[in-house]
């Protein structure tokens, strides 16, 4: 089983997800530079080589442009996780860190 986990947040917020999975074979990437178009491509690429990767957790920290998040929810087959620090997002949670930690208990004991 794979983790993919777009974070919408700042560069200290991804640094605690990345912290968080430093035990596991983990892929860290950013497209928060990239227009809309180049984001949806880079994001689609990037989880297409990933699942066919030995790595077992990616986060990527993206734009929260929610239309690209349904486009690849919709043309991917991988299980993608959204989670916002952004209070306005419908992907917000008030515990995001902690919420990752146990996700990847329920991984570990998965395996």
């Amino acid at each position: 089983m794979k983790i993919i986990m777009l974070i919408e947040g700042s560069v200290d917020n991804f640094d605690r997800m990345i912290d968080v999975s430093r035990n596991y074979k983990s892929v860290f990437m950013d497209s928060t530079d990239y227009d809309e178009q180049l984001e949806y491509e880079y994001l689609s690429a990037v989880i297409k080589d990933f699942s066919k990767s030995d790595d077992e957790i990616m986060i990527a920290r993206h734009t929260g442009r929610t239309n690209i998040l349904r486009n690849l929810g919709d043309r991917l087959s991988e299980m993608i996780i959204p989670i916002s620090y952004n209070k306005n997002s419908k992907y917000y949670n008030e515990c995001p860190t902690e919420m990752f930690k146990l996700l990847l208990d329920l991984f570990k004991k998965g395996d």
